[in-house]
């Protein structure tokens, strides 16, 4: 049988520090990846002109991603794993028509804020939002600019709604050099200041992803240290990672072909989640699935959104559930800390579905935008 090489892991490198290869050393690297990635997506392009359709019957674009995205994640070592997040964004310094950017004002923040020109923003807005927006990428890889083009879209869609958005994409350190809590640190820091800056102007805290996590257990670690000092009104959390106990599933086998065509790696995250980013696997601001209460994370509503395909759907499933039972409990008693809850489970996509720019999943978004709406306080729009 033929067997896969492994290429790289993620294992801590000697000193804790990630280096870039070049030259002779890059290229002997990226050659047998780059044939595992590419023999890959031959064999899909194959099987289509043998008439063969995957499960879920992907335009062969989209599919090809994925395919080669799972080779490059699975093979690839943590510098691997950085350089392609570097190329989601390949010119990060050149912004797509119709954004202006600007440094986050906060004190050695390195986040941006994203807007719409003025020419583009709605000439009398329905309603106003600050979202916050925390990037994936396994807490090691990733940086504040590597989703602007969807930002720009998302923008775009809000404006023709009614709704003037701004968007700040956090930057935080990143494992191994900075693990926990030293990402969760920053994401405090920045959402304080958010709320603070934003007046009477809405807030959404979101991410994806590791980004996801990094929202709700920000927010979580906030409230249950008496420093947040009102809840933002939403939480938008997109494929969250929520669980990195002995009963993830990144941990499991007998789980039904859980992310079978997802890209996510499942046995490197399992195996090197413990040493990359935190040994507290079971601390709820890690794995925020084992949060006692839901509570004061948000005013109105969070929101949670995954793939069916996705590595991480039972997990996801199971947090949104409690989440779902926290908040019928809390509307239920009338507590002060009432909220609603939103579950999106898209038949047929992938991780972080969308963050990805295919036409196929921009369509599915449409629920996204009809949360922000109702966060920005717009009086609603008939359906």
């Amino acid at each position: 049988m033929f067997q896969r090489p492994i290429i790289g892991s993620l294992a801590v490198p000697a000193g804790g520090r990630v280096t870039r290869r070049k030259g002779l050393r890059r290229a002997a690297y990226a050659t047998p990846l780059l044939t595992v990635a590419i023999a890959s997506t031959l064999r899909v392009a194959a099987a289509r002109l043998l008439g063969f359709r995957g499960a879920h019957d992907w335009p062969l674009r989209e599919e090809l991603f994925i395919v080669f995205l799972r080779a490059l994640l699975e093979y690839g070592d943590i510098a691997v794993w950085r350089v392609f997040f570097q190329f989601v964004c390949p010119n990060p310094l050149k912004l797509p028509p119709g954004m202006r950017d600007a440094p986050a004002a906060l004190a050695g923040s390195r986040s941006v804020w994203y807007e719409l020109a003025p020419e583009l923003l709605p000439a009398q807005p329905r309603g106003r939002v600050n979202m916050m927006f925390i990037h994936g990428g396994a807490f090691i890889a990733g940086f504040a600019r590597q989703y602007q083009n969807t930002y720009v879209w998302w923008l775009k869609q809000l404006a023709r709604r009614g709704i003037a958005a701004k968007i700040l994409s956090v930057e935080y350190p990143l494992a191994p050099e900075h693990p926990y809590p030293a990402a969760r640190d920053v994401v405090e820091a920045e959402i304080l200041w958010l709320l603070e800056q934003s007046g009477d102007t809405p807030v959404i805290i979101g991410g994806d992803s590791a980004g996801g996590n990094l929202a709700v257990s920000g927010l979580a670690h906030l409230r249950d240290t008496g420093r947040l000092p009102r809840p933002p009104a939403g939480a938008l959390l997109i494929s969250p990672c929520v669980d990195a106990t002995g009963t993830s599933i990144f941990s499991q086998r007998d789980d039904g072909g859980a992310g079978r065509y997802d890209y996510l790696p499942r046995d490197k995250l399992h195996e090197g989640l413990p040493f990359f980013y935190s040994h507290e696997l079971l601390s709820p601001y890690v794995s925020p699935t084992r949060l006692e209460s839901f509570e004061g994370l948000a005013q109105q509503e969070i929101m949670t959104i995954s793939g069916e395909a996705e590595l991480m759907a039972p997990d996801i499933r199971a947090f949104a559930k409690k989440v779902q039972a926290a908040s019928d409990a809390s509307l239920s008693s009338g507590s002060p800390g009432a909220f609603r809850a939103t579950y999106l489970e898209e038949p047929g996509c992938v991780h972080s579905w969308p963050m990805l720019l295919f036409p196929r999943l921009r369509v599915k978004q449409e629920p996204m935008f009809q949360f922000i709406d109702r966060m920005s306080g717009a009086p609603q729009l008939p359906n």
